[in-house]
This record gives structure tokens, C-alpha cells and sequence, in this order.
């Protein structure tokens, strides 16, 4: 990681999803802000029913995560689903929501990001991400930061010279600003990790 603390920051999905989950989001927004490119928070796309009726294939990917606990919530009745809906279609109406839109440059980068040579050439099982790709497009281009928590991104972005940061570094970020306290930092990544963030058990050992 070869994150600069000046640097503006950008996110992909992982960390405004699982911290407005968490109902912390406020911590991103203190210590980054919310920046995304548009793929990843688009505030024009619909909530509730009219959500519901879209193909979550072309969604963003926070409006898809709603549209799955939406789904859900419809399907079983479970409330908790429609508390997790609601507090994902809150992070594309927060004010503080910065939407990045891709430069030709830059969808030239993201659509080069997905292509099958470019996955061989640094050995990926998968292509990115759709955010992944958006986020090391517009960092890449922009120096910036961007905001990755895979594995094979943060890899790819540092393969590529892209400066990178993840939840668990905003988190220690946090403390050290201020925003948190170390007990509160751990609480939190806690939370994280029961809810289905994918790191290493303790805060402070090195991201996976």
C-alpha cells in the first residue's frame, strides 16, 4: 500500500457499502470524503419499487446492492433486508457525495482494464470489478488515491503505479485524526467483518 494522506481519495464499492451498513459512514466522510466515479454511486437511479424494476446488471454497484436487499425483503418479509436497502439508498442522497464521471482517457483505461489480454498480462482469475476498473481509471489518470480493498486490484493498481488505500487504513486513519478511538476503530472493524467485509481478523494486520 503507498498510500499519501494528501492525496484525494477515491472509492470503489467496498468501503461507502460496508460502512453505511455498519451506520458509520460518517468515518469516510470525516476522514476521505465520498468520492466515487459515477459506476459505483450514481444519485439519478431510482429507490424503493421504482429501483426494483430496473435490470441490477446496469445499475451502479451501491444501487445493486440495494436492489438485492430489496429483493430480498420482498421475497422474505425480513425488515432487516429493508433497513440495509435504506441505509444504501441514503449514501447516494448524501450532500457530501462527490460523483466522478469518466474522462475519454479514462473509459478508454476502464475498458482496456476489462479485457482478456490485460487480465492474462497480471495473472488475474477474474477480471476487475466494474468499480475496481472505474477507480484505478480515474486515480491512474487524476493522481489520486484509490480507495481498493481486493487483493488483485490493489495489486493491479500498484502494478500500475496507482497510489491505493483500504478500509482498514481509513480506519487507522481514523484514530489517528481523531475520529475514533483505538477501542471504537476495533469495535467498528468488528462490525465490519460480521457483516461480510473480507480482511484479516485484527485491524492492524496487513490486508489480504
Amino acid at each position: 500500500m503507498n498510500e499519501s494522506s494528501d492525496r484525494t481519495v477515491v472509492w470503489d464499492a467496498t468501503a461507502p457499502r460496508h460502512l453505511a451498513l455498519a451506520d458509520a459512514l460518517d468515518v469516510l466522510i470525516a476522514v476521505t470524503g465520498l468520492r466515487t466515479p459515477r459506476i459505483v454511486a450514481d444519485p439519478s437511479e431510482p429507490s424503493g419499487d421504482d429501483l426494483l424494476i430496473c435490470n441490477p446488471d446496469v445499475l451502479s454497484e451501491i444501487s445493486a446492492a440495494e436492489w438485492h436487499f430489496l429483493y430480498e425483503f420482498r421475497r422474505h418479509g425480513d425488515l432487516a433486508d429493508f433497513g440495509r436497502a435504506g441505509r444504501l439508498a441514503a449514501v447516494r442522497k448524501r450532500p457530501e457525495l462527490i460523483v466522478e464521471d469518466l474522462t475519454d482517457d479514462e473509459q478508454d483505461d476502464f475498458e482496456v482494464y476489462a479485457s482478456q489480454a490485460f487480465s492474462r498480462r497480471h495473472h488475474l482469475l477474474v477480471p476487475l470489478g466494474r468499480g475496481e476498473r472505474a477507480v484505478i481509471a480515474v486515480a491512474g489518470n487524476r493522481e489520486w488515491t484509490a480507495g481498493l480493498d481486493d487483493g488483485a486490484a490493489r495489486t493491479v493498481a500498484e502494478a500500475l503505479g496507482v497510489a491505493v488505500t483500504t478500509t482498514q487504513q481509513l480506519l487507522i486513519n481514523a484514530i489517528t485524526q481523531g475520529h475514533l478511538s483505538e477501542a471504537e476503530a476495533n469495535d467498528l472493524y468488528g462490525r465490519l467483518l460480521d457483516g461480510g467485509f473480507w480482511g484479516p481478523p485484527d485491524l492492524h494486520a496487513e490486508p489480504t
